[in-house]
């Protein structure tokens, strides 16, 4: 199993691969403050998956790659006025986005 915590774009990916039906599966949450483990994301707000993947570090990349994808639509799309670099900015634009509900993030 390959597990990795990684910053980007003021968010954490916390992504995981396993092992199932003879194939590799990656999955990543996204999170707005640094995970404890890949398994303890209480304040993950979407997961993202890969699946079938021939080889562990394909699954992985698959599934991050997904998840950067997804980060870098709400980043590039945000509401006049609003500075996507400026990390307090992240909160406001993942509202936009709907993933985001009042204070918490909902979880994955």
């Amino acid at each position: 199993m390959l597990e990795t915590i990684e910053r980007y774009r003021h968010l954490f990916l916390a992504t995981y691969t396993v092992q199932a039906d003879g194939a590799w599966h990656g999955y990543t949450k996204i999170c707005p403050v640094r995970p404890l483990s890949v398994w303890e994301t209480s304040h993950a707000f979407r997961k993202t998956t890969s699946g079938g993947c021939e080889s562990q570090p394909q699954a992985h990349e698959i599934s991050r790659r997904t998840a950067r994808d997804f980060i870098d639509r709400v980043f590039d799309d945000v509401p006049e006025g609003v500075d996507a670099d400026a990390a307090d900015s992240v909160p406001m634009m993942l509202e936009a986005e709907g993933v985001v509900r009042g204070q918490g993030a909902s979880p994955a």
